[in-house]
């Protein structure tokens, strides 16, 4: 797991969506972006 994912997580946020190769680095990989949510309590 990356890094900053587990902190967002740790944070209580949640992954809600993800898009599929929206973003190709200069070293050609291509990764998806995430969208996080954290509900109010």
């Amino acid at each position: 797991m990356i890094f900053s994912i587990t902190l967002w997580q740790s944070l209580e946020f949640q992954t809600i969506g993800r898009i599929p190769g929206a973003v190709k680095l200069k070293d050609k990989q291509v990764v998806d972006p995430l969208s996080m949510y954290r509900p109010w309590h």
